[in-house]
């Protein structure tokens, strides 16, 4: 089952009492998961090798949480909140994740997760861009000393 599968599979109204069940302060914000929904739902998947992998963590305070992450064919855990849309819809959701999670909990996550840095891809390239400047400047600034 692909991330696309689930988006299209519940309404905005179900995936919203999830996630306000899972995340509360996204009530606030539900505006801006309207319209994140509308512009993933008009998206064409691209091609990726990576699948959804959810897992249950514990912060430094000893709560628990749920963490989305990427795994690829060879097992290697990738960081994808700032990863094309187009891809993330794409992506199979990981056996294990299927087995632990509800649907609905697994959507909500990963909505959550993609929306970290903005409700649009345009603000999240934006984001991806800006921390790869600040990348590039301290990279260079600790060549020339």
């Amino acid at each position: 089952m692909r991330l696309k599968d689930l988006i299209n599979k519940y309404s905005n109204f179900q995936i919203f009492d999830v996630l306000i069940a899972l995340y509360p302060n996204t009530r606030n914000n539900l505006k801006g998961y309207t319209l994140a929904l509308k512009e993933i739902r008009c998206l064409m998947p691209k091609k990726t090798d990576v699948s959804i992998l959810l897992k249950e963590l514990v912060d430094v305070e000893s709560e628990k949480y749920i963490h989305v992450n990427g795994i690829d064919i060879d097992l290697k855990i990738w960081a994808i909140e700032l990863t094309d849309w187009s891809e993330w819809i794409n992506m199979e959701i990981n056996k294990q994740t299927l087995e632990n999670y509800k649907d609905l909990d697994i959507l909500a996550h990963c909505l959550w997760e993609m929306t970290w840095f903005g409700y649009s891809y345009k603000e999240i390239k934006k984001q991806s861009e800006e921390l790869r400047n600040m990348v590039e400047d301290i990279e260079e600034e600790r060549k020339n000393g």
